[in-house]
């Protein structure tokens, strides 16, 4: 009986069909009609995640099955997202994720909105977070001069 050589059999076939290249190669997409940019911000699961989108808005992404374990998509990656035409609720596809390399391209060509992505989205209400500012607390270290005026080390 023959020995088992390794890397045959449909399962090793079957996962060699495409590679993550097909999906960020090192070619330049820029947005079409009913496409925009958008910056990952929170992954929820279930091939879903939340977007920064360079208009400012936070919408909701999807993850196409073509995607599945062969593009990851992490928090902080620039996407390309296709906005759904039939659903005004915030409901986006991902097209396309783009490299380090390609974000900085898209940065120099003013594609991207600096103000937007430079900054984190803020919650639904700004307000609560404003209540439990630190800037309002003031140290009165007048006290503490005091004491070190008195002390004379040139005397001891």
């Amino acid at each position: 009986m023959p020995k088992n050589k390794g890397l045959g059999g449909k399962h090793f076939r079957s996962g060699k069909k495409t590679s993550e290249n097909d999906f960020t190669d090192s070619k330049l997409e820029f947005k079409q009609d009913g496409q925009e940019y958008a910056r990952v911000e929170k992954l929820f699961g279930n091939m879903r995640l939340q977007v920064l989108c360079n208009d400012g808005t936070l919408r909701n992404a999807t993850i196409p099955k073509l995607f599945k374990k062969k593009v990851w998509i992490n928090r902080d990656d620039f996407v390309l997202i296709g906005i759904r035409e039939y659903q005004k609720d915030g409901q986006v596809d991902v097209i396309h994720k783009y490299s380090s390399d390609n974000v900085q391209d898209l940065f120099k060509l003013n594609e991207l909105n600096p103000v937007v992505f430079t900054q984190r989205a803020t919650t639904k209400n700004p307000d609560a977070d404003n209540n439990e500012s630190d800037d309002d607390i003031v140290f009165d270290t007048s006290e503490q001069k005091q004491k070190e005026e008195e002390i004379n080390f040139d005397e001891l």
